[in-house]
C-alpha cells in the first residue's frame, strides 16, 4: 500500500512539472482556461519538483520496510545500495521500456515523464544513509510464496492485453 501510495502522490505531483511544457495537454489545458500567465505555469512546475523532493525525504525510513536483511538496516552504504537496487535501478529500466513501448509518442514528454515519476527514489537514495530506521521485522510478504502473485499479474496482464490490444472504441 506504501508503494502504490507513494506513486499516487508522485504521479499527481509530477503532471505538475508537464504544465509549462505541454500547453495542449491536461494540465496546460488547465492552465489556459484560468488563463494562468506563464510565472504561474512555472510555478506549478515548481510546486512539483518540490513535493517530490518532500516525498523523497519523507519515505526513507518507509521504504527501509522491504529490506529483506535486516543487516541491510545497519550500515550506511547497505541502505543505500538497498534503495539502489530496489527501486533507482528498476525506475530507470521501467522508465525506458516505457518509452520504447510507447514510441512514436505524440509529444516528447511522454518520453521524459516516466523519469520524472520515479524522481523521488533519487531523493531517497541519496539521503537514506542519514537516518537510522528502527529495526524492523522481516516483512510477512518475503516468506509467502511468489506464484500465487505472478499467476495473478499475468491473468491482469491478459486481460488487459485482451481489451486494450485491439483499441477501446471511444463514442462522443
Amino acid at each position: 500500500m506504501l508503494w502504490l501510495c507513494l506513486h499516487g502522490l508522485v504521479n499527481f505531483f509530477g503532471y505538475l512539472i508537464t504544465t509549462p511544457f505541454v500547453p495542449n495537454a491536461d494540465l496546460g489545458k488547465v492552465a489556459a482556461i484560468l488563463e494562468l500567465p506563464a510565472a504561474g505555469r512555472w510555478a506549478l512546475f515548481a510546486v512539483g519538483i518540490a513535493a517530490i523532493s518532500w516525498i523523497g525525504m519523507w519515505a526513507r525510513e518507509p521504504l527501509m520496510a522491504f529490506a529483506v536483511d535486516p543487516a541491510t538496516l545497519v550500515e550506511p552504504d547497505a541502505r543505500a545500495r538497498h534503495i539502489l537496487a530496489a527501486g533507482v535501478l528498476p525506475w530507470i529500466a521501467g522508465g525506458a521500456l516505457i518509452a520504447l513501448a510507447s514510441w512514436p509518442a505524440p509529444h516528447w514528454i511522454s518520453y521524459a515523464y516516466p523519469f520524472f515519476a520515479g524522481f523521488f527514489l533519487i531523493v531517497t537514495w541519496r539521503r537514506v544513509a542519514d537516518v537510522i530506521p528502527p529495526a524492523l521485522p522481516a516483512s510477512p510478504w518475503t516468506e509467502a510464496p511468489l506464484w500465487p502473485w505472478l499467476l495473478a499479474l499475468a491473468a491482469v496482464l491478459a486481460v488487459f492485453r485482451g481489451v486494450l490490444a485491439p483499441g477501446v472504441r471511444l463514442v462522443r
